[in-house]
């Protein structure tokens, strides 16, 4: 009997010892998928971070995109509209100079609603339509808009346009 007893006791530790090992092997593998997860959070984490930071970036860039193309325009149209009024309010204004102004103050306008759309086309995505551009006449709008600022420093600017340059196809407000 004692030995029936002996081997009872030896198969009764042994089994413990069985699950204690079991056990030990299942936590570990449960501790190591673990930290394999939180290390894929972390990694996550990070790029969701960086993400983030690129995207302020852009919108940082595209908002002083947009505040260097209007400051332009609008300054050139206060200014023009304060030439108007003092031509107008001469004891005989001088019409057609103010006719001009008016038009240089519905290009200015023009100018700040294509900044404003080429900005809003940066964040539509890339199926914007495409239009045939020719190149000559933005020059001749990018030159007109830095005028004033050519003004203001006494450089004198002159334009050599070549006819025969070919259309492109483009965005136009991405573009200029």
């Amino acid at each position: 009997m004692e030995q029936g007893r002996s081997i009872s006791t030896v198969g009764f530790y042994s089994q413990r010892l069985f699950s204690m090992a079991a056990s030990t092997v299942v936590l570990s593998a449960l501790l190591a998928e673990a930290m394999v997860l939180y290390g894929r959070l972390a990694k996550t984490i990070v790029l969701l971070q960086r993400e983030r930071a690129s995207k302020l970036l852009s919108v940082q860039a595209a908002v002083g995109a947009l505040t260097h193309q209007m400051r332009q325009p609008l300054t050139g149209i206060v200014t023009k509209a304060s030439a108007a009024r003092r031509f107008l309010s001469q004891t005989q204004p001088d019409i057609d100079r103010v006719q001009r102004i008016h038009d240089d103050i519905i290009r200015g306008t023009s100018q700040t609603n294509e900044a404003i759309e080429s900005i809003h086309a940066l964040f539509k995505g890339a199926d914007q339509p495409q239009s045939a551009i020719d190149l000559n006449e933005l020059i001749v709008e990018c030159f007109q808009s830095l005028q004033q600022e050519l003004d203001e420093h006494g450089i004198v600017g002159r334009i050599d346009l070549d006819p025969s340059l070919p259309l492109i196809e483009g965005h136009r407000g991405a573009i200029a």
